[in-house]
């Protein structure tokens, strides 16, 4: 089993993003399933201004989840917005669970991780 196994994780970011999406936003969520943030969002941890986009190019911000089949996509994020570096990591006793990188286009402020 994966550590953050279906995304699992990704409620860990959960004040992070809505910090940096005050207005609502949109994620890009690679390995959270759209059931697990549906899930959280009707349990009223995730706003509902804050939803899942279908694509790293449509959303404010791309979640890559660090597992070995993931890899791939850092370097997607990376094609996709210009730059290897993360806007925020989550991290577990220093331990990588989440990078999360910011979309150019939308014109944010966020110092890097």
């Amino acid at each position: 089993m994966n550590r953050q196994f279906w995304g699992f994780t990704t409620g860990s970011l959960v004040p992070w993003l809505v910090e940096q999406l005050p207005d609502g936003g949109s994620v890009w969520l690679c390995d959270t399933t759209t059931g697990a943030w549906a899930m959280l969002q009707a349990d009223g941890i995730v706003p509902r201004s804050i939803r899942a986009a279908a694509s790293m190019n449509e959303a404010d911000f791309a979640l890559v989840h660090h597992e070995r089949h993931f890899a791939e996509v850092d370097y997607q994020a990376w094609v996709a917005y210009g730059t290897p570096q993360p806007a925020y990591v989550l991290r577990y006793d220093g331990v990588p669970i989440i990078s999360v990188y910011e979309n150019p286009a939308r014109g944010g402020d966020v110092e890097p991780d």
